[in-house]
Formats: C-alpha cells, structure tokens, sequence
C-alpha cells in the first residue's frame, strides 16, 4: 500500500470512529518499506495497534514496535526440524536468536507492545516443548488447530489441505452453527484500497467497494447486508468450505 493511499485509509478510520487497527494479510507487515511511517502515524492518532509477524523482521524496526499495543508473533515449531518445515524458507535458529535479542530489548522499556505467540496446533505438536523453548519470551501463548488454506474460487470458499500435511492434520466436521465475526465487526483493506470480506479472500475477489467509496458506504452495502443475513440460518453457502467452519475431531 502506498503512503497516500494509507493516509486515506487513516482519514476514513477517523471519521468513522474506528479504535482498533490490525495490520496483518497473509503477508509480512513489516517488510512493508514504510512500516515505520504506518505504525507512527496510527500511534499519532490514538489508535489500537495490533501487528501480526512471522518474527523475522523483528530487531529491524524494535523500536517502532513499541509504539505497538499488540504483537502476535506467530511461530508454529517446537524444535529445528519442525519449525523449518512448517516455515519454509525460514531458519530456526535466526528465528529463535531474533525473538530471544527481541524480547530482551522489550522487557528493558519503560513501554512494549504486550507479546503474544499464536502456535497452529497439529497431530504432532509437542505442546510442552513448545511452552518451553519459546514461553518466557511472551506474555501469553494462543493456540488453534492448523486447518489447511481457505481461499475463494470465484463463487465460494474452500479450503485445500497440502498432502505434505497429511499425517500432520486433524479430521474434521463441518459446522454451520458457529458463526463469524468479520461481515458484522471487521473490514479489511487490501492493498490497492479495494474492501476484503475477510483476510480469506486474499486477491479482493468479492466485490464490495473501494476505499474511495468510504468505509460507511461499504459496511451498509447491500452485498454485506446479504452475506448478514445468510448467517441468521447457518452458514451462507458461500462461506461454508471455509475452514473457519471446521470443527476438529479429537
């Protein structure tokens, strides 16, 4: 996303009176060669920050961080071997050196973002290894099941399950009765200014309006008052290969 574009995006958060910001789309917030400039001027304004990371990039841009409310580093290994097979490219022992200089650096300020690990849980997951390699780095530790890629096809979400993953993925069932938080609380903001349903969509697919149309106009739009609806009996049709409707079968 371009400055301009941001700043826009910033004026449009203002004026609806929005209070929490989470930068995070399947990508890397902080290679983002302006990421400095975002957190700051959100921080200016007064703003919750959430970042969400792989924790690669974390010494790059410390200090900036501690403008940040909210760090999720997420971080799915428990030892060499795991790690780096379910973070390609990614070394475990950069990563482990980074969160270890990182979080020394945290704990030594008079401000820091609270710390908070996100581990994709699997049939192989060595839970306790995992609290502790990488627990005292952390204010608290969330986990879910790790449940494959959901993506839209053009008509609908599914969700693909690698069949490198096969031994490493739960069964599971289907389940209408939950429901989902993002057509009711959350609008996401692709990096062109196009509005995304949910971080799901990654390439905008679902056409519900643009940043320039205002945030106002799109969250009233009559395509998300449909998709509302469609969640007062179940789960619409279009969301329901979404792997946020999974439920694991322990």
């Amino acid at each position: 996303m371009k400055k301009t574009l941001f700043d826009i995006c910033v004026k449009e958060i203002k004026k609806n009176h929005i209070k929490n910001v989470r930068l995070y789309s399947t990508g890397e917030p902080l290679l983002h060669p302006e990421f400095d400039y975002i957190i700051r001027r959100l921080h200016d304004e007064g703003l919750f920050i959430t970042v969400s990371t792989n924790g690669s990039q974390l010494n790059k841009h410390r200090e900036t961080l501690m403008l940040v409310n909210h760090l999720q580093i997420s971080i799915d290994g428990w030892d060499q071997q795991s790690y780096e097979f379910l973070h390609p490219p990614h070394k475990f022992q950069d990563i482990l050196k980074g969160v270890k200089e990182f979080s020394s650096y945290a704990l030594a300020q008079e401000t820091r973002p609270q710390i908070t690990l996100h581990l994709l849980l699997t049939k192989k997951t060595d839970v306790d290894a995992y609290k502790k390699l990488w627990g005292c780095y952390a204010d608290d530790i969330t986990m879910s099941h790790l449940m494959g890629t959901s993506y839209y096809t053009g008509c609908r979400f599914v969700t693909e399950q690698p069949a490198v993953l096969k031994e490493y993925l739960y069964p599971f069932d289907v389940d209408t009765s939950r429901g989902c938080e993002y057509p009711f609380d959350i609008l996401s903001i692709a990096y062109d200014g196009r509005i995304v349903l949910c971080c799901q969509d990654f390439n905008a697919e679902i056409p519900l309006g643009d940043i320039d149309d205002g945030l106002q106009k799109v969250f009233t739009s009559g395509a998300l008052k449909n998709i509302r609806k469609g969640f007062l009996h179940g789960v619409p049709s279009v969301c329901q290969g979404c792997s946020r409707f999974y439920k694991v079968r322990l």
